[in-house]
């Protein structure tokens, strides 16, 4: 039920406070303009019709006021792939895109250009070295003359990015210790056939100790000198291997029993050609025996 002001057209009729059921005419209170009955319909400021609250579909109110238009921007030329964008530090080092520049930098104007041209060797003479700005560097084999660093052939070519040898004869190398191996270092003799005191092998670290040989599975506690130093690598593969890593002990274990651990006595182990005491076993109060051994190598 809609509560009304009192208005001189109803008193008589309701009295002041008094309301209009849903049958009765309704009445707006419209201020000083005339009372009249409701029709749906007012006008609201500059003379916009409303209806139910809302602007008339239509009418004045109900079309947006005119908006700035905003015209659209050119299109922006993207930079390459992986390039800075944007203005940057003049003097700064960046990214200009292209693989086959480098040191590039910042200029006054905030744009990465110039540099270095990238430099695409990888060091092989069978290969032709060039950066294409797509991929960056790239070597493609070819098929010039090279050297295979045998003495012994003639005629080396580049062949698949290697340099494969030529014809030639059989390179033979001195083999002074007679153990089988020659020497590494020495230069080959060129023969059809081995000339008495040489070998084709050529793997010998030291070819004047007969004991120092590639494949040497025995263990020596003395070094051997061979040219400028010492050293305990008798199989010729450039490490010094030690006999004995582990550390021993007597360990005590659940239920009573007595585990020997042989090995060195103490947390470090000794250097090739150095002696220590050695865990051999244990005795019945499970105590350590011991025994003074030099550290063996090969």
């Amino acid at each position: 039920m809609l509560r009304i002001p009192c208005i001189t057209l109803l008193v008589a009729a309701l009295g002041c406070g008094g309301s209009v059921g849903d049958d009765d005419l309704d009445v707006v209170d419209v201020g000083d303009a005339e009372d009249r009955p409701w029709d749906g319909h007012a006008e609201g400021g500059d003379g916009q019709e409303i209806q139910d609250g809302r602007p008339e579909e239509g009418s004045a109110a109900d079309v947006e006021p005119d908006a700035d238009v905003v015209e659209p921007e050119a299109d922006a030329v993207e930079p390459p792939d992986g390039a800075d964008v944007g203005p940057c530090p003049a003097g700064e080092l960046c990214d200009d895109g292209d693989p086959c520049t480098e040191d590039t930098r910042c200029n006054a104007e905030g744009v990465c250009s110039g540099g270095n041209p990238v430099t695409c060797d990888d060091g092989n003479v069978c290969t032709d070295d060039s950066c294409v700005a797509s991929t960056g560097c790239v070597f493609v084999a070819n098929t010039l003359a090279c050297d295979d660093g045998d003495p012994c052939t003639v005629g080396d070519a580049c062949a698949d990015g290697r340099c494969a040898p030529g014809p030639g004869t059989g390179g033979w190398y001195p083999d002074v210790d007679d153990d089988g191996f020659g020497d590494a270092h020495a230069t080959p003799v060129c023969a059809a056939t081995a000339p008495a005191g040489t070998v084709a092998d050529s793997s010998d670290c030291c070819d004047s100790v007969a004991d120092a040989r590639p494949g040497q599975t025995e263990w020596f506690d003395v070094g051997y000198t061979c040219g400028a130093g010492s050293t305990f690598d008798y199989d010729c593969d450039g490490t010094e291997e030690t006999r004995y890593a582990d550390a021993g002990e007597c360990r005590h274990d659940a239920g009573g029993t007595c585990t020997p651990i042989l090995g060195w006595q103490g947390a470090t182990t000794p250097a090739c050609g150095a002696s220590r005491s050695f865990v051999t076993g244990c005795d019945a109060t499970c105590r350590a025996t011991t025994e003074t051994r030099t550290q063996e190598c090969r």
